[in-house]
């Protein structure tokens, strides 16, 4: 009768044992007859029933598999930041080497991350969480998409104008507000066009429907359906049909797939704005990661594209792979230790050809500029494949890019950031300048919000034009606004020298007295400085400093400034690196933006 029990447990067991063995093998994207595993990543999806985790998922396995050494855990939280947080701490006592990771809830999960960071390398993936630490974000800019959308709204709707809703993912999330953010900076410069709701839904296409049609008994009378990725969309138009209503509906989508490409066919869907899913750029940069490459940056912003039913032909089509490539590079600042042999020696070990040109740095910022255009212009004659340059100014430079843009030449943009349509250059290597923005608004809002007076802020900038200044400033008003204690008294623009800031300053002490100085780079800084110290006030009792700045300058890291956010600056191996990934056909990226220093005296 024992030896039947025994039997009779050996019998259950049998299957159980089974079903882990599969449970198990499955979570990994390797075999156990694969050899020896180096590098172990732990994958935590927020929802495995999301079309775009999907894709995420099947990218990420395809690339692991082709790197014998590594193995992924994937795990799935089913929308729940309560798995997800489990999953995280189950992954890390599986003893992985680097976590990727797209939250559920950036709010709950970025302390937790900023944890982990400090024990193995965090990439975030998707869904930024820019107030916290980790190793790399690669996604979309979710700010630039959401503007991106809104000049897509003006351009359908035209002169007349017209209604719009917005079919936004979870409220809650970062991504989902900076794209509203963004949206509703482009369409609140338009009168004409009026956004009569947003309603939120969890990125289903049934769950968007269900809303859409108790939305639909109040509100009929509309023009055009902004969703924040195609499947809400098409909830939307499901929706709009019970009412034979006869609107234009506007998507996102992380792959241009046949169901897509017919609806843009058959005009369900005028617009879907193609963002890459970063699956492969994740697996690409946590192997670099791991095998401690240098020079890691701190975002890749994966390029947006706008795809409509004229435009949708071969637009995935794969870059062309070269043996060697012709490289121009236009340098507009050298540094003592810059040694030109060198810089050749290391180009031509990539089988990069250089074609160096180098602007003198004590003419004018006028001069400079003209110069990088003959530049430019000399350097397409020669017939490069392919162009790098460190623009002095932001505006001025459609007519040259264009030439380039007809000619298949890319344009690659160091440290600064021009004032041109997009497709008129292929990859930006520098700072986030958005972000510097709100990381020092969010630090007034964080450590100095709590004072007895109002916050009056005196904006000290360089040039009104230049792409830095207009970034940051839209950061630090994204994060200050909706705070009413908190006030842009003036904003003035310089010529960024420390003289004009001096003169600025001590104009607006004389005028009122402000509490608060935000001011853009370097030598803005000290002349603002020593306007306030000769006026007769103290630093960070008076009046409170937060500055950026370009580059990281030891000597800026003083007891006077309360918050310092500096960049640093765009190395040699990172443009060798994005012309190597060009020659070798990975697409390009739209942004790479290069690690930030954030310095805190509080």
């Amino acid at each position: 009768m024992k030896r039947l029990k025994f039997s009779y447990h050996i019998l259950i067991l049998i299957p159980i044992i089974i079903i882990a063995f599969f449970i198990i093998n499955s979570l990994t994207s390797k075999s156990s007859k694969d050899p020896q595993i180096d590098y172990l990543i732990g994958m935590s999806h927020p929802n495995l029933s999301e079309e775009w985790q999907i894709l995420v998922n099947e990218q990420m396995k395809n690339e692991a598999e082709k790197i014998d050494n590594l193995s992924v855990i994937f795990t799935n939280a089913g929308s729940s930041t309560y798995k997800q947080v489990k999953d995280i701490n189950m992954l890390m006592d599986y003893g992985i080497d680097l976590l990727i990771i797209t939250v559920n809830d950036a709010n709950v999960l970025g302390p937790l991350l900023s944890e982990i960071n400090k024990k193995i390398p965090v990439i975030v993936l998707d869904r930024d969480v820019s107030n916290y630490d980790f190793t790399l974000y690669i996604g979309p800019d979710y700010y630039s998409l959401g503007k991106k959308a809104g000049e897509r709204v003006v351009s359908l709707l035209g002169k007349n104008g017209g209604k719009v809703i917005e079919v936004r993912g979870p409220i809650e999330e970062p991504s989902v507000v900076e794209l509203s953010h963004g949206f509703d900076y482009i369409i609140n410069q338009h009168p004409n066009i009026n956004i009569l709701t947003s309603i939120s839904s969890e990125w289903l296409t049934s769950q968007t429907e269900e809303r859409m049609n108790k939305l639909l008994k109040k509100i009929y009378d509309f023009d055009i359906v902004f969703a924040h990725n195609n499947a809400m969309a098409l909830g939307a138009y499901y929706a709009s049909k019970t009412q034979d209503l006869d609107i234009k509906l506007i998507g996102v989508s992380g792959l241009m797939s046949n169901k897509y490409r017919s609806y843009l066919e058959e005009g369900i869907l005028d617009t879907t704005f193609l963002c890459p899913i970063g699956g492969k750029e994740a697996i690409d940069y946590a192997i670099d990661i791991l095998n401690g490459e240098n020079d890691i940056p701190r975002k890749i912003i994966l390029n947006t594209i706008p795809i409509t039913k004229e435009n949708m032909t071969g637009i995935e089509s794969e870059p062309i792979k070269r043996e060697s490539i012709k490289l121009g590079y236009i340098d507009s600042y050298t540094s003592d230790s810059f040694n030109l042999e060198t810089t050749y020696t290391a180009f031509e070990k990539e089988s990069i050809e250089l074609l160096y040109r180098n602007i003198n740095s004590n003419l004018s910022i006028k001069q400079q500029h003209v110069e990088q255009l003959e530049a430019i212009k000399n350097l397409i004659d020669n017939d490069v494949d392919m162009i790098a340059i460190s623009p002095v100014v932001s505006s001025g430079w459609d007519e040259v890019l264009t030439i380039a843009n007809k000619k298949n030449i890319p344009i690659i943009l160091l440290n600064n950031m021009v004032n041109s349509k997009e497709n008129l250059w292929t990859t930006y290597v520098g700072s986030d300048y958005y972000d510097q923005g709100k990381l020092a608004a969010s630090y007034l809002v964080n450590n100095v919000y709590n004072m007895k007076n109002d916050i009056v802020i005196a904006e000290i900038r360089g040039h009104s034009k230049s792409a830095s200044t207009i970034q940051r400033t839209e950061g630090f008003n994204q994060v200050i606004n909706g705070y009413s204690r908190i006030n842009v008294k003036y904003r003035v623009d310089t010529d960024l020298s420390f003289e004009e800031a001096y003169k600025q300053m001590t104009r607006i002490l004389d005028d009122d007295k402000v509490n608060v100085v935000f001011t853009h780079e370097e030598d803005i800084s000290y002349g603002a400085l020593k306007a306030i110290k000769d006026y007769g006030l103290t630093i960070g009792k008076d009046i409170i400093m937060v500055t950026t700045c370009n580059s990281v300058d030891t000597s800026m890291n003083n007891r006077d400034i309360s918050c310092l956010v500096q960049s640093y600056p765009v190395t040699q191996s990172q443009l060798i690196k994005v012309v190597r990934d060009y020659m070798n056909g990975i697409s390009p990226k739209k942004v790479i933006n290069k690690d930030k220093l954030v310095i805190e005296n509080k």
